[in-house]
């Protein structure tokens, strides 16, 4: 048994030198010089015979070597031109036609955080994997466009599925699945919010996505920003419940867009809406309704809920308004927005017409200079001055951040008829947040934040009337 073993170790030896002396090359191949081309070697033959002097010489070695590369550029270009696709990477992963007429890029995005609740509370602390998306859009044709989005963080779950008609930059048709226009933080990609995470007024109240069909452009040389269109009126994934439709509209104004006076340049100031009929039941369609009818802080804690035998049959009414204002490393950013249910009907039958109401104020320095403005209505994206990069000592852009945030529900929310519960929820809710933000590039971010949140009455989940949270976020986008 044994030399049977040395033997097959033997013959694997065998094996591997044999097939190392077929694949290596030999040691003079290695170590030789590369061989002259003919051209170098007349010249070096009329510089020995002093037909040409070292001057002479030197100037027709730099002729030749220029003339060979420009040569190898026509080569290279003559063959990118023969091939009717192009691939490469420009803030994804792209393959296009050389005319621009149908293109597909890939991308995707990795937002992991650490969460540490502070001080004594039930919460525990916990690394979180917030966000792991994948995308591919493009064009088909110059004018028809698309996109697909799946969230694979808790699941694979579809984000955006939509086809857009650019007929040009004032007017375009999208339909499908994709944010109801509403908010100007509902509406910006959470990859550049000014924090990790949206305030609570804005995660209670605004929409997101839906199925629908909408026109939206940037007229007036991009002085505006509208989008209107027609939607289910319910949550992402969800067809209609009730047969009746949401009416949405935003509209955004940069009046001073063409200035050259930087101070006002970015100054943009909006407005948006929802309504639509509801004939909805919290009890077989929670998951439908626009926020679960639940309300949480963006640490995850649940400080309101609607009880099981809540219904609506009646308008409901979204409205908010909007102010973003960029000015170079500055920047102030604001909404007020409100929610009224009409007919809203409790566990006894009792119907009332109820509001939710909040809003935010939030302001950010960029240390290192950087500037951070508007794109189709929606806050764009950071591009470092000097990216980082630790043999150049370059640091990337450093931006501070803090804000206020607010919300309020008319106090019949907390009666038993509404609330999912006799107490440990709320009717107001005010909280301070504030962050440091390192943007490696434009593809990494590293985020700081502290925040505390003030509750009006103790919370249940967590036994008192405050939450203090610390998150970090690691944030890669590609």
């Amino acid at each position: 048994m044994v030399d049977s073993k040395r033997q097959k170790m033997a013959r694997m030896f065998f094996l591997w030198v044999l097939l190392g002396a077929i694949l290596l090359p030999p040691v003079n191949a290695l170590t030789a010089a590369p061989k002259k081309r003919v051209i170098d070697e007349v010249l070096d033959i009329l510089k020995s015979k002093k037909i040409i002097t070292e001057d002479k010489y030197q100037e027709l070695k730099t002729r030749l070597e220029k003339e060979r590369e420009e040569s190898l550029a026509e080569v290279k270009k003559a063959a990118e031109d023969a091939s009717p696709v192009v691939a490469g990477y420009k803030k994804g992963f792209y393959l296009k036609t050389r005319d621009d007429a149908f293109k597909l890029k890939i991308g995707g995005r990795l937002n992991f955080d650490y969460r540490g609740p502070l001080g004594d509370t039930k919460q525990d602390n916990t690394f979180k994997l917030r966000r792991a998306r994948l995308y591919m859009k493009g064009n088909v044709g110059k004018f028809l466009g698309f996109k697909l989005q799946e969230e694979f963080s808790s699941g694979a779950t579809l984000k955006d599925a939509f086809t857009e008609a650019r007929f040009n930059k004032s007017f375009r048709l999208k339909a499908g699945q994709f944010k109801t226009p509403f908010s100007l933080s509902a509406m910006s990609s959470s990859l550049w919010m000014d924090l990790p995470e949206r305030p609570v007024c804005v995660d209670a109240l605004a929409p997101y996505r839906d199925y629908g069909i909408m026109i939206q452009g940037d007229p007036f040389q991009g002085l505006a920003h509208y989008s209107a269109g027609l939607f289910n009126g319910t949550r992402e994934n969800y067809s209609e419940t009730d047969g009746s439709k949401d009416v949405a509209g935003r509209v955004v104004f940069s009046p001073f867009q063409r200035s050259d006076n930087k101070f006002i340049k970015g100054f943009h100031v909006g407005g948006s809406f929802t309504y639509g009929r509801e004939n909805m039941n919290l009890e077989h369609q929670r998951s439908a309704w626009w926020n679960k009818g639940t309300i949480k802080t963006p640490g995850g804690v649940t400080v309101y809920k609607l009880g099981n035998d809540v219904s609506q049959n009646g308008n409901r009414l979204r409205w908010g308004a909007e102010v973003y204002w960029n000015m170079g490393p500055f920047a102030l950013q604001g909404e007020w927005l409100q929610v009224t249910l009409d007919d809203l009907k409790g566990a006894s039958g009792a119907k009332d017409d109820l509001t939710m109401k909040g809003g935010y104020i939030s302001t950010s320095y960029f240390i290192t200079g950087e500037s951070q403005g508007m794109k189709h209505g929606a806050i764009s994206r950071v591009s470092p001055k000097r990216p980082f990069n630790w043999k150049k000592r370059q640091w990337g852009a450093w931006e501070i951040v803090a804000r206020y945030d607010y919300l309020h529900l008319d106090s019949a929310f907390m009666d038993t008829d509404y609330a999912a519960g006799i107490s440990g929820y709320t009717d107001e809710i005010w909280g301070i947040t504030g962050g440091l933000n390192w943007w490696l590039n434009d593809m990494g971010l590293i985020r700081f934040s502290l925040s505390r949140y003030k509750f009006d009455d103790i919370i249940k989940d967590i036994g008192k009337d405050t939450e203090d949270l610390a998150l970090v976020r690691l944030q890669i986008v590609w």
